[in-house]
């Protein structure tokens, strides 16, 4: 669906939410959505957002999303001083060359200029 279609279902969707806060003016999770949704910087932003939020059944799925959004994006933003964190080298780090299952194949470098073999190793790296 386009960012046109999904547009009116998204109130529609967040107006369907009921606090399960005993003071309903504290629970931030629709304003939190809705402001990922206008201020998305880009429409394929918005649309990523509003594809998120609408197949959402309960309440617990809306928070839930926006304690993701929150934990998982602005946080690590703010952190990281509005760029990207860096690689961990935390011991618990999974590394590939650790992986016994990895085929070498996967891994080597495609020569330059042929993009469909890129495209066949990336998609098989990432199992698709």
């Amino acid at each position: 669906m386009s960012l046109q279609e999904l547009e009116p279902m998204f109130p529609q969707k967040l107006g369907t939410y009921h606090s399960k806060d005993p003071d309903p003016d504290k629970d931030k999770t629709i304003p939190f959505l809705q402001a990922l949704f206008e201020f998305a910087p880009t429409a394929a932003g918005q649309h990523s957002v509003a594809v998120d939020i609408l197949p959402c059944a309960t309440d617990e799925c809306l928070e839930e999303l926006a304690k993701r959004y929150l934990y998982g994006l602005i946080l690590p933003i703010r952190v990281g001083g509005r760029k990207t964190c860096p690689e961990s080298d935390h011991s618990s780090r999974v590394f590939a060359d650790f992986d016994p299952t990895m085929n070498s194949d996967l891994v080597e470098p495609a020569k330059a200029g042929d993009l469909l073999t890129i495209r066949d190793l990336v998609l098989r790296r990432e199992n698709y």
